[in-house]
């Protein structure tokens, strides 16, 4: 497994990272700097299964659909993002196959 541990990331971090195998991300917390724009870049991240993105209150629905449908998505910790709707998380959960989501409020 290709872990990468993040800190404070940003939507640049994710850049970084499309086209790239990863199969974990995880961060320390700080994720106040990704926006949508981050999403669009990590829908392109290879062999992707797990993904904390805890406290990116920036990211709103719209930009969740950049991950709907990603097949090797097992696993993403939403817990916090306070630009997420209950509607939101449901439609990416319904679009991707064996997709656990962790949200607390």
């Amino acid at each position: 497994m290709n872990k990468i541990v993040l800190k404070s990331p940003t939507d640049h971090d994710f850049k970084n990272l499309s086209g790239q195998v990863v199969n974990i991300i995880e961060t320390n917390g700080d994720n106040s700097g990704i926006t949508n724009e981050a999403l669009k870049y990590i829908s392109n991240i290879v062999d992707l299964a797990e993904l904390d993105l805890e406290w990116a209150t920036q990211i709103t629905d719209q930009g969740l659909y950049h991950l709907h449908g990603l097949p090797t998505l097992k696993y993403i910790d939403l817990s916090f993002c306070s630009g997420l709707t209950n509607e939101g998380i449901k439609k990416l959960e319904s679009s991707t196959i064996g997709l656990t989501v962790e949200k607390q409020i």
